[in-house]
């Protein structure tokens, strides 16, 4: 008796998550996305992460999801990809400066970087210390100069490293 109660709800669990998984309902689809993502099925996640995105319901967690999941999966990384949902997880914010969107912009510099935009880096820099209001620390001012170093605003990397060696002046990576 017991044996065919377990077997009966095994069977109702199993055709319950595959109408979940059919499910056009927007908060069902992003509970699933967040299950996939938790299960390591990154296409899968992304799926339906983007499904959200296509609606109302869209927000900058899912956008931001939808990168993850992007990102994270085997074979291969489209950078460009992850940095256009990145893009869509700050424009969620639209023109307000917001200091949630603070971590989203420093992942988005991470990718830019990787992909050698770094005109795009330094102007997604200098977004960040917008949102969060000017306090920053050293690193901050060591990794944009790193970033306008490259992009060859050699000016604008020295202020930086100065202003780095300023807020730490004991700090051995700023004494070369």
């Amino acid at each position: 008796m017991v044996l065919l109660a377990f077997a009966l709800m095994q069977v109702s669990c199993a055709s319950y998550f595959d109408t979940v998984m059919k499910s056009n309902d927007v908060d069902v689809k992003y509970k699933a996305a967040h299950e996939y993502f938790n299960q390591g099925k990154y296409d899968e996640a992304y799926q339906e992460y983007m499904i959200v995105n296509q609606s109302d319901a869209a927000n900058a967690s899912s956008w931001y999801m939808a990168a993850k999941s992007k990102s994270s999966k085997q074979g291969g990384v489209n950078i460009g990809e992850v940095i256009q949902l990145l893009d869509s997880t700050i424009a969620c914010y639209g023109e307000s400066m917001n200091p949630e969107m603070a971590p989203y912009i420093l992942e988005r510099i991470d990718w830019r970087l990787k992909w050698m935009q770094y005109e795009q880096a330094v102007a997604d820099y200098d977004l960040y210390y917008k949102v969060v209001g000017g306090r920053v620390d050293d690193s901050f001012y060591y990794l944009r100069e790193q970033a306008k170093f490259r992009q060859g605003d050699l000016e604008g990397a020295l202020q930086d490293i100065r202003q780095a060696m300023a807020i730490n002046a004991k700090s051995p990576m700023y004494l070369a």
